[in-house]
């Protein structure tokens, strides 16, 4: 192989090395995004919600109609939010880390009353 070869060969091998790292570069990118997007949601759903809703003594049953509607509605999007999540989670599209955080997350929010009652 000629000296001309080897450099050709070098620099077909750094393009890919950099390629690989640019893409990784943009994968990290996404999946950053991809928290930031479910990290509005959720802080959306939950600024929606009654603030004593994770009280032991919040009674679904009590408030007014209007508020107990509004206050379903928030916890079956929380509900499609943690779907979401696990779908991402099971196709690999977050980290362990980021599962394991949102898992204990919806763990947790499940114990209270309202969120086990809907």
């Amino acid at each position: 192989m000629s000296a001309e070869n080897y450099i050709a060969l070098f620099g077909a091998l750094i393009a890919l090395v950099a390629a690989c790292r640019q893409m990784k570069k943009m994968t990290d990118h996404l999946r950053l995004q991809n928290f930031i997007e479910y990290t509005k949601r959720y802080q959306e759903i939950f600024m929606n919600l009654p603030a004593d809703i994770c009280s032991p003594h919040f009674d679904l049953c009590n408030p007014e109609k209007k508020q107990k509607e509004n206050t379903t509605k928030y916890i079956r999007a929380y509900f499609d939010l943690c779907s979401e999540e696990y779908f991402l989670y099971v196709k690999k599209c977050i980290h362990d880390e980021v599962w394991t955080l949102w898992k204990d997350g919806i763990i947790s929010t499940l114990k209270y009353k309202a969120f086990y009652e809907v």
